[in-house]
């Protein structure tokens, strides 16, 4: 939650309004074309690149993917991405309504 919650600030920084552009029956975080960069961006790697998120680890603390490290310790990747993707439709599904 706290990764979303920082990927989520940054959003709203760097682009006002981004809730209302993604589209959550399409959310996909394992497509790089329809996960949350890649439909406010074009696509993840354009989007890591605007953000200035160069390094993986900057995108995983901002839950724009999964925590390698953290699977393999604790998770699989699928029960990450599974709950990356909640969190996100979660967090967008709130602001849409505030």
């Amino acid at each position: 939650k706290k990764r979303v919650a920082a990927g989520a600030a940054l959003l709203d920084r760097e682009m006002p309004g981004w809730p209302n552009i993604v589209s959550c029956s399409t959310l996909d975080i394992e497509n790089f074309d329809t996960c949350i960069l890649g439909q406010l961006y074009g696509n993840y790697v354009r989007g890591c690149s605007q953000l200035n998120l160069e390094i993986v680890e900057s995108r995983a603390e901002h839950g724009f993917t999964f925590d390698q490290q953290r699977a393999y310790n604790r998770t699989t990747d699928s029960e990450q991405i599974q709950a990356l993707g909640a969190e996100w439709k979660r967090i967008i599904e709130a602001r849409r309504v505030a």
